[in-house]
C-alpha cells in the first residue's frame, strides 16, 4: 500500500513541469515575470487539485487507525 502512495507521487513531478512549460510557452511571453509567476501557481494548484481529487477517488485513502 506504501508502495502504491508512493508512485501516485510521480506523475505529480510531470505535472509541475507541465505547468512551467505552459508558463514558459503560452502566457509567460505576454505578461511579467510577477503576474506570470502568479498565474502558474494558481494553475499549478487547480492541477495538483484535479490529480489528488481523480487518485483519491479512484482509490479513497485510508487511516492507518
Amino acid at each position: 500500500m506504501v508502495l502504491k502512495y508512493t508512485l501516485l507521487w510521480i506523475p505529480m513531478v510531470f505535472i509541475g513541469i507541465v505547468n512551467g512549460a505552459i508558463r514558459q510557452f503560452v502566457y509567460g511571453p505576454f505578461l511579467k515575470k510577477l503576474p506570470a509567476h502568479q498565474v502558474s501557481s494558481v494553475t499549478g494548484i487547480i492541477f495538483f487539485v484535479i490529480y489528488i481529487w481523480f487518485v483519491s477517488s479512484r482509490w479513497p485513502f485510508v487511516s492507518p487507525r
